[in-house]
């Protein structure tokens, strides 16, 4: 699939993808998946291949046996052991959360 993706509500992508994805909800790339786009969502839940920048408003969650060669930008991020990441990550969102305490 090549193009500009959008979901609203929970979805799993399994194949390629070349664009951009944006998901209104829970993202998951399964296992198999190979991504190269823009990735865009509430929550980010990572087990395959994304080649591209990933922004969650909520969370990212790299579970083994992810491989990311892009940047973050998230408030929350969990990275399980066994995963590659080759990238920046941003977490301004938690930082401006701790400022407002």
């Amino acid at each position: 699939m090549t193009g500009q993706l959008t979901f609203h509500g929970p979805a799993k992508i399994d194949g390629t993808v070349e664009g951009e994805v944006l998901c209104h909800g829970v993202l998951t790339i399964g296992e198999g998946a190979e991504v190269r786009a823009k990735v865009s969502g509430d929550v980010v839940i990572i087990r395959g291949s994304v080649e591209g920048d990933v922004a969650a408003k909520k969370k990212v969650e790299l579970e083994s046996p992810a491989r990311l060669f892009g940047n973050i930008d998230t408030p929350r991020l969990v990275v399980t052991e066994g995963v590659v990441f080759d990238g920046d990550c941003s977490m301004r969102g938690a930082r401006e959360k701790g400022e407002e305490k």
